[in-house]
């Protein structure tokens, strides 16, 4: 059996899976009959942030696909054992150039990488330049800095626009 992400056999023991019903959960799950492994489809955890200075917030373009030209915040996935405060100050070094410095949480959104791709858990902080030479790299293609009231229309994810959102109505600027 297939479940939505294409998994048919165990990566442990190589037996067929299947969706069903697990011991001590409430919701089926797929699941191995030969070792008994649980796959649990859990979102993929990214940090992002909000970065303003001199009441301009910074998008970078993205040069990748899923939503290649379009404005995102800056950011990216988790790696394993990352603290997510971790991940933001790397990603923005590796796609900016800029060393960061967090001021707060602005909150967490939840969305989708992609059509039909990965659901991600996007915790999203609030920070400020402290150092490094701006220049966009690896999936970065430009850095733009908005007012508030020209923040572009080609936002490339709901979770983008959700944290924007979430912090004009702080009253940001």
């Amino acid at each position: 059996m297939t479940d939505h992400r294409g998994w048919t056999h165990c990566p442990r023991c190589k037996t067929d899976l299947a969706f069903g019903p697990i011991a001590g959960e409430e919701q089926d799950r797929l699941n191995c009959s030969g070792c008994e492994l649980v796959l649990y489809d859990n979102p993929a955890p990214t940090s992002c942030a909000v970065i303003v200075r001199n009441g301009r917030l910074m998008l970078t373009l993205r040069g990748i696909e899923p939503h290649k030209g379009d404005w995102d915040l800056p950011g990216g996935y988790i790696e394993v054992g990352e603290h997510p405060e971790e991940a933001l100050v790397r990603e923005m070094r590796e796609e900016t150039g800029l060393e960061v410095e967090i001021t707060g949480m602005l909150g967490i959104f939840l969305d989708t990488y992609g059509d039909g791709g990965t659901d991600t858990l996007n915790i999203c902080y609030e920070a400020g330049v402290k150092g490094g030479e701006e220049a966009p790299a690896s999936d970065v293609i430009a850095i733009g800095w908005f007012s508030p009231d020209e923040i572009p229309a080609n936002l490339a994810f709901r979770n983008t626009r959700e944290a924007l959102d979430a912090w004009l109505a702080k009253g940001r600027d």
